[in-house]
């Protein structure tokens, strides 16, 4: 799905520190140049057909309109997430080497682990310029942050092992993404041309889930999307629309992925559905 990032007037992108990450989060992609430096705890990406496999003082270059989803993270996993507007890539990546920044999803892996020394240096960067409030001095140190980024990147010469997906597993990822996904491990087996017992042991070796798992979480994704959406309707209809077989299904899986069941985090969530008695 393409995600609209949208930015404040006259500010070149964002600086945050994410934690606290939700199993919901949604495959998607946008128009921004993105990255990610990870700061403690694990998790694995999937971006484009490649599966990367993040810790501590990873850094991951997200280009526009990669589609790229954040699929499994341990509960302490805490990453800088950095967006820069497209206009100050444009207006700063003018030499040979930061030229491919101004690309759409250019071929080649962008994930490395840089030293520990590196690492402290940019994070310490990056605390600076989160902090700051004056669009001014804001805009000059995020495009010092993109220029000294790329420079600590091309220094790190010990790539991140990235993991290309095999065909069958990355086209049954995007059907498993469609609103109306095939029902079966055998459905999902005819379309991309594979044994049910091969796909499913070849899925798991490479994205770390089972296909049982994986369509689970997809389910609750787009569960919460339509809750999103749809305040007025019971939690059985949601849950039947998202692809679940009964409330009693749903309710399972949910506490399984949410660490809470269906009614508690109804009560937190402002426009969320009434359960089903």
């Amino acid at each position: 799905m393409k995600a609209r990032i949208t930015l404040p007037k006259h500010v070149g992108g964002f600086v945050r520190r994410l934690g606290q990450f939700s199993p919901h989060r949604r495959s998607h992609q946008h128009a921004e140049l993105e990255f990610n430096l990870v700061v403690q705890g694990c998790g694995t990406y999937i971006v484009e057909a490649r599966r990367y496999e993040l810790t501590p003082r990873s850094l991951l270059w997200l280009f526009p309109r990669q589609e790229h989803v954040l699929i499994d993270f341990t509960a302490d996993f805490v990453m800088w997430v950095v967006v820069f507007r497209t206009s100050l890539v444009r207006n700063l990546c003018l030499s040979d080497s930061t030229r491919v920044l101004r690309r759409m999803n250019p071929p080649g892996d962008f994930c490395r682990t840089l030293s520990a020394a590196f690492a402290e240096k940019l994070i310490r960067l990056l605390s600076l310029i989160a902090e700051e409030s004056t669009p001014a001095v804001f805009n000059a140190g995020i495009g010092h942050l993109l220029l000294k980024t790329w420079e600590t990147f091309e220094q790190s010469r010990n790539a991140e092992p990235a993991r290309t997906l095999h065909p069958a597993v990355d086209k049954t990822v995007r059907l498993l993404r469609q609103n109306d996904p095939p029902d079966s491990v055998a459905d999902l087996a005819r379309e991309v041309s594979a044994s049910p017992t091969y796909l499913s042991r070849l899925f798991l070796q490479q994205v770390g889930l089972s296909i049982s798992e994986f369509r689970n979480r997809e389910r609750i994704r787009r569960f919460l999307a339509l809750a999103d959406e749809s305040s007025d309707e019971t939690m059985l209809r949601l849950a039947l629309r998202a692809g679940f077989g009964s409330y009693a299904q749903f309710h399972r899986v949910f506490r399984q992925c949410m660490n809470l069941s269906p009614a508690q985090w109804a009560r937190n969530h402002r426009n969320a559905p009434f359960p089903n008695p």
